[in-house]
């Protein structure tokens, strides 16, 4: 399996072939909906077909055949957007979510 090449510029990611969790499908929708860009956008049936290896729990998301949202197909790279959560050990944790040519391509919770 070929992960895309826009995910990986530092060789740090590793095949993956997965549904998104609950949590991450939650996630998701929250930041879509924090983006009156894309409020109306679903995000359909994700996928995750790369994780990184260094510890951060990135994942990116399988690109879909045609872009979630179509208003946005123009745009290289942009950041649709980002949340911080504490865990009950008071670790701080970023959620960031960011497109590629309308389509949602990496979801990043990092500690």
């Amino acid at each position: 399996m070929a992960i895309h090449a826009d995910y990986d510029s530092e060789g740090l990611t590793r095949p993956a072939h997965r549904p998104l969790t609950e949590q991450e499908r939650e996630w998701v929708s929250t930041l879509l909906q924090s983006n009156p860009e894309w409020s109306d956008v679903t995000g359909g049936d994700l996928w995750v077909d790369g994780e990184c290896i260094c510890g951060c729990h990135t994942v990116h998301l399988e690109h879909s055949p045609e872009p979630q949202n179509p208003k946005t197909q123009n745009r290289d790279i942009e950041h649709v957007g980002e949340m911080l959560l504490y865990t009950e050990e008071g670790k701080r944790i970023t959620v960031a979510l960011f497109a590629r040519r309308g389509t949602l391509c990496v979801r990043i919770p990092g500690q």
